[in-house]
């Protein structure tokens, strides 16, 4: 479900592309720049990522990675028109905060599968990303439909711009995953002492390094 959740920013910003370029006045290069600065976030917040994971609890850092991209998110949501390096920046964030969940997951596959299982999960981990993007897909459309079925005007009575929906709702729907990982116990999310569990649950480990 949070792959799923935080990914699904990368499919509704590609579907609402001509009304954020509308509503921010984007040149072709800032349109190439809102499309490719999410990839720069995660490249440059994995090994962040990865030093926050060594000295942390795992539990903590994920949780706090997952309500800061909340955060990103809505901000992206409620960018004032024309402020566009404001919302590429919040894009660069989210991004950032992505890389953590990024680093985490096929760690904690490796950790807790079994051999039976491993094969299993690992699928579900790469399915959740583009059933992540193809839900943000879903619900720009949605928004375009909301106008379009509304002669034009913006939602609730054109009070809000119908293109911010899709990503005040996966803001919202980050927080209760965020509280539902609360009641997960710290045991069962750490990736600490990789080595020495994957030692003892599954044979000789690969190497000493």
């Amino acid at each position: 479900m949070a792959q799923i959740l935080v990914y699904a920013e990368a499919g509704a910003v590609p579907a609402l592309l001509p009304r954020l370029t509308e509503a921010f006045d984007l040149s072709y290069p800032m349109q190439g720049y809102l499309g490719g600065v999410v990839y720069i976030g995660i490249s440059l917040g994995a090994p962040i990522a990865s030093g926050f994971f060594q000295k942390y609890s795992s539990k903590n850092v994920l949780m706090g990675a997952l309500l800061f991209n909340a955060a990103c998110v809505l901000f992206f949501a409620l960018t004032p028109e024309n402020w566009s390096y404001s919302l590429i920046s919040c894009r660069f964030l989210m991004g950032a905060t992505q890389s953590f969940l990024a680093i985490f997951t096929p760690v904690w596959v490796d950790v807790f599968a079994n051999r039976k299982q491993q094969t299993q999960w690992f699928s579900w981990l790469q399915a959740s990303t583009p059933v992540g993007v193809m839900v943000g897909y879903l619900l720009g459309y949605l928004a375009v439909w909301f106008k379009g079925s509304n002669d034009g005007k913006e939602c609730f009575g054109n009070t809000i711009d119908c293109w911010r929906l899709p990503f005040i709702t996966q803001a919202i729907l980050t927080v209760p995953l965020c509280i539902r990982l609360i009641i997960i116990s710290k045991a069962h999310l750490s990736i600490a002492g990789i080595r020495r569990r994957a030692t003892h649950s599954r044979g000789q480990s690969l190497g000493n390094d």
